[in-house]
C-alpha cells in the first residue's frame, strides 16, 4: 500500500515539472520580445542622433555656400549618399514626432514573473 502511495505522488512529478517548464519557456519568450523591443528602440535613437549630427553639419557647410557635390567630395561618398542621409534625418524627425505625439511611451512594459 506504501509502495503505491509512493508511485502516485511520484507520477505526479513529471506532470508538474512539464507545465513549469512550458510556463518558463512562455516567460523567456516573453522577456525576449521586451528586451529586443528596447533594443531595437535604443538603435533607432542612436540612429536618429547619428543622422541629426550628420544632417547639422551638412547644414552648416550648405550655410557656408557648399554644394552637395562639394560636401560628399569632401566626405568621400557620392552626392547620391549625402541626399540619402538627408532623407533618412527627415524621415527620423517625422517618425520621433509622431512617437511623441502618442504614438507609444518610452517606458519599458514589466517583464512577466518567473515562475515558481
Amino acid at each position: 500500500m506504501r509502495r503505491k502511495r509512493v508511485n502516485i505522488g511520484d507520477a505526479v512529478a513529471p506532470t508538474v515539472v512539464a507545465d513549469r517548464i512550458r510556463q518558463i519557456d512562455a516567460w523567456e519568450a516573453q522577456r525576449l520580445a521586451e528586451i529586443r523591443e528596447q533594443v531595437c528602440a535604443e538603435a533607432a535613437r542612436r540612429r536618429a542622433d547619428c543622422c541629426t549630427d550628420a544632417n547639422a553639419a551638412i547644414a552648416r557647410m550648405r550655410d557656408r555656400g557648399e554644394a552637395l557635390a562639394a560636401i560628399a567630395a569632401l566626405a568621400g561618398v557620392g552626392v547620391g549618399e549625402v541626399r540619402a542621409l538627408l532623407r533618412r534625418t527627415r524621415q527620423t524627425e517625422i517618425r520621433a514626432a509622431v512617437d511623441i505625439s502618442g504614438g507609444t511611451d518610452d517606458y519599458p512594459t514589466p517583464g512577466m514573473e518567473l515562475p515558481q
